[in-house]
């Protein structure tokens, strides 16, 4: 299956079950499928198993007859055929290759889950740092409003709005690590779903 077809594929798949699967089931579903490494690893299974289980060396071969009076006794024609008996060993390669696909399939897994985890932690930290810029931004506000009614002394304002550019700075950061993370995350495991993927790890992180 082409990467264009399987991506249709399981865009279809992932209209139908939407209402069923969560968005992490969904995510699986593409990673576990589109994963550059799981693509190569489950083309390579595939192709193992479509390959002919034995095949047949066949030769002919003439040769003229003799007589014990030394006439010939017109041409006799032998076939040949060979079988190698390598089912045994087929299976075995089968056997190995499906272990290393389940091996591929949950080491990528894994490391996805990890990087979901990773992800959820930089949101969480963007939702403090944006809560956190809020607060400062809604003192300086105070403090401008307490000064201009001559309530509050303009160093106080001041102060606050140092706070409010540190608060900026210190949410900027942290969601431009987080959408960095995003991207990185959504290419490395979705393949030609990509953005599929990133649209779920958006739901998954928040």
């Amino acid at each position: 299956m082409t990467p264009s077809v399987r991506t249709v594929v399981l865009a279809a798949a992932m209209a139908t079950g939407q209402a069923a699967a969560g968005p992490m089931d969904q995510a699986l579903r593409i990673v576990l499928t589109e994963h550059p490494e799981m693509a190569a690893r489950e083309a390579q299974y595939r192709a193992l198993q479509d390959s002919p289980r034995w095949a047949a060396d066949l030769s002919l071969s003439l040769t003229e007859g003799r007589t014990d009076f030394g006439t010939s006794g017109g041409h006799r024609a032998t076939v040949s055929v060979t079988i190698p008996l390598g089912r045994h060993p087929r299976r075995l390669d089968e056997a190995r290759a499906r272990t290393d696909l389940e091996s591929a399939r949950a080491a990528v897994k894994r490391r996805f889950l990890e990087d979901v985890q990773t992800l959820r932690g930089t949101a969480a930290e963007v939702d403090m740092r944006e809560e956190h810029r809020d607060f400062r931004r809604d003192q300086v506000a105070y403090y401008q409003e307490g000064v201009e009614e001559g309530e509050h002394d303009p160093d106080r304002l001041w102060s606050a709005a140092e706070h409010l550019q540190s608060a900026e700075h210190a949410y900027r950061a942290v969601l431009a690590e987080y959408e960095s993370d995003l991207e990185r995350v959504a290419r490395e495991y979705g393949g030609g779903s990509w953005r599929s993927l990133r649209k779920l790890l958006v739901e998954i992180a928040n």
